[in-house]
């Protein structure tokens, strides 16, 4: 089942996560994957598809958004009785601007040429961040946003956050959280969210007119 993400006139597709579905697999290279298969598929399809049949928190850095979404890309994959590493090859190979690798506990996918202003973004140290209870994930956007060092750096880079947000066709998850954390970078604070959260995916990327797209899914 397939969800809609307004993004700009663009549509981004994510399938429904099961909401007791707490906290994901730790991610192995070498984790046997029974079969995977998806057909006509972008890069965050794709992905999403993975995270969702194998439990599995993942973190996707798009490439700029130019063209939108309905012009990128898709594949066709067929595996069965594989690997982690084997997907995420064929993966790769199918959107060569791409690379993948494994840290923190958390499958990443990001281009091979990165801006340097999500580079910043994703790097900022957050002196302290706490995030605890239920929280749908339209306030936890805002308030990731709204951490002061995130403020600094988009100002710095004269980048605005977009206010795009999930549609859920049978009504919004309301995952709890216990997130307590100092001196983590905002990309620590992202793979908190999804290694708790029901969804297990994160997508970040910078549109064209210099604002940024963060979404869970």
């Amino acid at each position: 089942m397939k969800n809609q993400l307004q993004v700009f006139g663009i549509a981004l597709l994510s399938l429904v996560l099961n909401p007791f579905v707490v906290f994901g697999q730790i991610p192995s290279a070498e984790m046997r994957i029974r079969s995977f298969k998806v057909k006509d598929a972008n890069i965050v399809e794709t992905l999403n598809s993975l995270s969702i049949e194998n439990n599995l928190p993942v973190a996707l850095r798009l490439k700029t958004e130019t063209s939108g979404i309905d012009n990128f890309s898709t594949t066709n994959i067929r595996l069965r009785r594989t690997t982690l590493r084997a997907v995420c090859d064929a993966i790769v190979k199918a959107f060569p601007d791409y690379e993948w690798t494994i840290a923190s506990g958390v499958l990443r996918f990001g281009p091979k040429i990165r801006s340097d202003a999500l580079s910043d973004l994703l790097s900022q140290e957050i002196n302290a961040f706490e995030l605890n209870g239920k929280v749908p994930y339209p306030r936890l956007r805002w308030k990731i946003f709204s951490i002061s060092e995130v403020c600094t750096i988009l100002k710095k880079h004269n980048l605005t956050s977009d206010t795009v947000e999930m549609r859920i066709v049978f009504g919004q998850d309301l995952p709890s959280f216990s997130i307590n954390m100092e001196k983590a970078t905002l990309s620590d604070i992202l793979d908190a969210v999804v290694t708790q959260g029901t969804r297990k995916m994160w997508v970040i990327f910078e549109k064209a007119d210099r604002s940024v797209v963060l979404s869970f899914i």
